[in-house]
């Protein structure tokens, strides 16, 4: 095959003969420079006299022929700028996301399979349709059975629409219709449980009380005391995005990340509720600060109660319990008094916070804190200055919103919206799922079906190595059978069916 050929062209022609003619004269008068000058002129015309036309590569005409770069050819300043993903379409009828070209299979290609990221939507707001998402509760039909694991309802953890999938997911196997539900057993956090469900039903609660492993240790259910509904890990909807290649954002640069790093992207340790952005804004988290504060104090007297030897207390120490007993009973009854409130049906409002907080600063409570030169020394201080107390406040209060956050984003005010949307959008970008990748290098027929982190967003911990990982044979998701892991589908027993009446 020829790599160019060679078309005549009659339009260095006159340039030739200027060429030759000052060659000439340079001969004849014996000057070397304009006989090179000639030359010079002669094989430039040369040049111009014969087009170089370079063979096209084989497909050369196909790409031309593309409708937008035919149509623009001539015309590059109306070639269309290229288009903007929008982060935040997740609409139910939503176009599959857009993927890498597909390789030419006539050319090996080194393309790293396509990987799906599944993040967390941040902010979010009402009337987002969903069709992924983490936590909350599965939508399924009630003909299908909740998974069980040892004897115990599974713990749900996401429900991922098959149909939002890109093609070329896992080498084109896998199903892509339906929905992918994944669970974890109670007393094996972590282990994989998969069921595939062809239908979207009702929104399915657990058939009996479910433990999820949190992220922090607790030593009861704030929530559930506060509001008087068994607390549940956030329903909150992914966002499908498709990538060609890892990035050194997200599962990777979360394992990097120092406790230093995780601790810096948190909100201020000051916890200052004279701050709107802190203060309890309705009933429940009205609750949650004085169920925080209760439970704190009774925590310490507790502990403090047990070191204390019976035959000989020390009068410091029976001091400070004393201390302890009269601000929890101070506690207590502001709390009985907000309850009876709010059982009147009075709507909750700033004047009603006002006073809230006026009796909370009534209160004090002994500690010891260290002098000027380091040593410790008894103090009393009022009891929202205690660091300890705002911190764990403060933790429950976060939980609060985000439950609250995801049911419906505008019933969280404006101030702790903003602060925790900045916080939330941090942990989203850092904590999200991931679907498929290159296969793992010690066996490459084991393809990752859901990978899920450890997550503060979520408040849900997987013990050890840190996540939920379920990887299946290529062949098996070819079958399509992905029904894994859990016990054998049964009827539920009798405790199990009175629970869920």
């Amino acid at each position: 095959m020829r790599a160019f050929r060679t078309t005549p062209d009659r339009t260095g022609f006159p340039l030739r003969f200027a060429g030759g003619g000052l060659f000439l004269a340079g001969l004849i008068v014996a000057l070397p420079w304009l006989m090179f000058l000639g030359l010079m002129v002669i094989f430039t015309a040369s040049l111009m006299a014969t087009h170089l036309s370079f063979a096209r590569p084989a497909g050369f005409n196909r790409i031309v022929q593309h409708p937008v770069l035919a149509d623009n050819r001539s015309r590059p300043d109306k070639i269309p700028p290229a288009s903007r993903r929008d982060d935040h379409m997740t609409a139910a009828n939503a176009p599959r996301p857009a993927e890498p070209p597909e390789p030419d299979p006539a050319r090996p290609s080194r393309m790293i399979p396509p990987r799906v990221r599944l993040r967390p939507i941040v902010p979010l707001h009402r009337g987002l349709p969903i069709h992924s998402w983490l936590g909350g509760n599965p939508q399924i039909s009630s003909d299908i059975d909740w998974p069980m694991a040892g004897g115990k309802p599974a713990l749900f953890l996401a429900q991922i629409s098959c149909a939002h999938l890109p093609p070329r997911l896992w080498g084109k196997r896998g199903p892509r219709d339906g929905w992918l539900l994944a669970f974890t057993p109670q007393d094996q956090p972590g282990e994989p449980i998969l069921r595939h469900v062809s239908r979207f039903g009702e929104e399915r609660h657990p058939p009996g009380t479910m433990h999820y492993p949190t992220t922090t240790p607790i030593r009861d259910d704030i929530l559930a005391r506060a509001t008087g509904q068994a607390a549940t890990t956030p329903r909150w909807p992914l966002e499908v995005i498709v990538e060609s290649r890892p990035d050194s954002v997200g599962l990777d640069r979360l394992r990097c990340a120092s406790k230093d790093e995780v601790h810096a992207a948190k909100l201020p340790d000051d916890t200052d509720l004279s701050d709107p952005r802190f203060q309890p804004f309705d009933w429940g988290s009205a609750m949650v600060l004085l169920e925080c504060l209760f439970s704190k104090l009774d925590w310490q007297y507790r502990v403090v109660s047990a070191l204390v030897d019976p035959d000989a207390p020390d009068p410091n120490t029976q001091v400070f319990l004393d201390s302890l007993a009269q601000t929890q009973t101070g506690v207590g009854a502001l709390r009985d008094e907000l309850v009876a409130a709010r059982d009147t049906g009075l709507a909750f409002s700033s004047e009603l916070l006002a006073l809230l907080l006026r009796g909370l600063d009534s209160l004090t409570l002994n500690s010891v804190e260290p002098s000027d030169d380091g040593l410790p020394v008894p103090v009393t201080m009022p009891l929202l200055d205690n660091k300890a107390m705002r911190d764990s406040y403060f933790r429950w209060f976060d939980h609060y919103a985000r439950r609250l956050y995801t049911d419906a984003p505008e019933a969280l005010p404006k101030p702790q919206r903003q602060m925790f949307e900045t916080y939330w959008a941090w942990h989203a970008l850092h904590e999200y799922g991931e679907m498929g990748g290159a296969p793992a290098k010690d066996d490459p027929e084991e393809l990752t079906v859901l990978r899920l982190p450890q997550s503060n967003l979520m408040g849900w911990s997987f013990g050890q190595p840190g996540e939920f990982h379920i990887t299946l044979p290529s062949e098996l998701l070819a079958s399509g059978d992905l029904d894994i892991g859990g016990d054998i589908p049964t009827v539920f027993d009798q405790s199990l069916a009175a629970d869920r009446a």
